[in-house]
């Protein structure tokens, strides 16, 4: 997830909250995370970095 702060410029926390529906800023056009290994709800989460890129480059600039 480091990287995905990274790109993005928001925390782990966040993030969470971006693409958790029970989060309190849920956002559906978020890009959903994809699990990495083979445990379940218990393995590691990533995203494709274009999806993030893009995902960013879509939202309106802060003034």
């Amino acid at each position: 997830m480091p990287e995905a702060c990274s790109i993005l410029g928001l925390s782990e926390s966040t993030i969470r909250n971006r693409y958790k529906e029970s989060g309190r800023w849920y956002d559906p056009s978020f890009p959903k995370p994809k699990r990495l290994g083979s445990m379940g709800r218990r393995s590691a989460i990533g995203w494709n970095a274009q999806d993030l890129y893009n995902w960013r480059d879509s939202r309106p600039e802060a003034v």
